[in-house]
């Protein structure tokens, strides 16, 4: 595939042909003539650009089959760069890997150098709890189960190379498409406090550079998170990430290795890997403790079939923004859920009777056959991803 690079220089070519023409083409009045980053930038709004692989570094031997790139930490600080991201997709923009606030504390006494040193520093240091519950998993499990989850930064994230001596950009979301438009993790809390750029860094930098410990720490985590779950009648749950995917095939590994070494936890992701997965499932590599959902909006859906394949898709608002009850965000009654059923079934094409909201799920006992299509929305848990009755879980856009 052509570097992003060689083709700037290509269309560079072609453009400077065309500016100097003695004599112009017959079409150079009906063509539109832009610099070659303009030209990127407008593509990329569209959402026309081929999503091109990021060369890999001949010297970067760690998940070797992940997408990284040398990270300009004076670019991703740069004021007018950060700017210039906002025309971006949501997810994709750099600006989003750095906070201000981290910015402001690395720079130099002169105002303009940054210090790299103690940002270096700051990604260095090691947690030691990767898993935890935001609030759809303390919302979900009910008495008898307890979930946790995994985050790695959305769509790309930054991290310190110790071997290279170097910061890097890793694709956490390889398979990402439509979503990178309303990516949820790209937004809100993800951006708005500084702990949350800087947590993500630390955990890549972590897995990137001590692939073995981190396995190691992960592994703890989920055998003290499952002795509190029995302790109090429960079992504890992992979701394989809240944000990013399995960015390479040793990763995936790794969760799968994680899971079985860990056989009383129940493990489960959302995921757009799809090929990287099926290739597990048919060398039966999958531990029966793990469940996965292929999601829509990567750039794998055509391969989906939502009747059969464990799944998950968005519900765009125009379905449901006119049945909200009294005006009130979320609250449906039940001419307002039975309109969003019908809508949905019609927009999918799925069977109607298989159409049920997320509190509808909590009453019917779960079974191994896969038929229910849940509709899930703000304030919901995330139960709907770990049935095997449940072939689809349908998230309303928020």
């Amino acid at each position: 595939m052509i570097k992003e690079e060689q083709y700037k220089e290509y269309l560079v070519e072609q453009y400077n042909k065309v500016l100097f023409f003695e004599s112009a083409p017959p079409f150079i009045d009906k063509t539109e003539v832009m610099s070659v980053d303009d030209y990127f930038e407008k593509e990329e709004d569209n959402n026309n650009l081929v999503d091109a692989k990021i060369p890999q570094e001949e010297d970067s031997e760690d998940f070797d089959d992940a997408k990284i790139s040398p990270a300009n930490i004076g670019k991703i600080a740069d004021p007018e760069e950060r700017e210039k991201q906002k025309k971006r997709p949501t997810a994709s923009r750099t600006n989003k890997l750095l906070h201000n606030t981290t910015i402001k504390g690395i720079v130099g006494d002169d105002g303009n150098e940054l210090d790299l040193e103690k940002l270096k520093r700051i990604f260095l240091q090691t947690p030691s709890q990767l898993i935890g519950q935001n609030d759809k998993m303390k919302a979900s499990g009910g008495n008898k189960q307890s979930f946790y989850d995994i985050s790695l930064p959305a769509y790309q994230g930054l991290f310190f190379n110790k071997k290279l001596d170097r910061f890097e950009i890793v694709r956490t979301c390889p398979s990402a498409g439509e979503c990178t438009k309303f990516c949820y993790a790209a937004k809100g809390g993800y951006l708005m406090f500084p702990t949350s750029s800087e947590a993500g860094a630390k955990t890549m930098t972590f897995l990137m550079n001590d692939y073995e410990g981190f396995k190691k720490t992960i592994i703890a985590n989920l055998k003290k998170a499952q002795a509190s779950a029995k302790a109090n009648g429960k079992q504890a749950v992992l979701r394989w990430h809240d944000s990013g995917d399995f960015f390479s095939e040793q990763y995936l590994d790794m969760a799968l290795e994680i899971a079985k070494k860990t056989p009383d936890v129940l493990h489960y992701a959302y995921t757009k890997q799809l090929p990287l997965i099926r290739r597990r499932i048919k060398d039966k590599k999958v531990p029966q403790n793990f469940v996965f959902n292929y999601s829509y909006g990567g750039i794998h859906d055509k391969s989906i079939n939502p009747m059969t394949d464990k799944h998950s898709q968005v519900v765009p608002a125009k379905l449901f923004k006119d049945l909200f009850a009294d005006g009130q965000k979320w609250q449906f009654d039940d001419e307002g859920v039975e309109k969003l059923k019908k809508r949905t079934a019609e927009h999918f094409g799925m069977p109607l009777e298989s159409i049920i909201t997320y509190d509808e799920m909590k009453d019917i006992e779960p079974t191994n056959e896969p038929f229910y299509n849940v509709l899930v929305w703000k304030g919901h848990g995330d139960d709907a991803a770990t049935r095997k009755d449940v072939i689809g879980t349908l998230l309303l856009i928020h």
